[in-house]
């Protein structure tokens, strides 16, 4: 994967997180989400993007939230996740599923 497609990519993922937010969290109506490459890598760059919640939610929109945050487990509980031991997913599989 090219950097450019890993940075489209990891945009794809901030504005999942800020969906699944703003539809778990109601009282949420702005949101700066900030992401950056792993610790220990050549190079660095950041994204900062700053969100405004919807006024309503449609029921796509509450269904596709809640299968984001079911799917690749964005604001669940962490330490349940890592009892169950499933994988983390790979920015290229969120991106397939967030472009739908």
């Amino acid at each position: 994967m090219s950097y450019s497609d890993y940075r489209i990519q990891r945009i794809s993922y901030i504005n999942a997180y800020a969906e699944v937010a703003f539809n778990k969290y109601r009282h949420i109506k702005k949101l700066i989400t900030i992401a950056t490459e792993p610790q220990n890598t050549e190079g660095r760059s950041e994204d900062l993007i700053y969100s405004i919640s919807p006024e309503k939610f449609t029921k796509e929109q509450n269904e596709k939230a809640k299968r984001l945050s079911r799917e690749y487990k964005i604001l669940s509980d962490f330490f349940f996740y890592l009892l169950k031991r499933q994988r983390a997913i790979t920015l290229n599989q969120l991106y397939q599923k967030v472009k739908k």
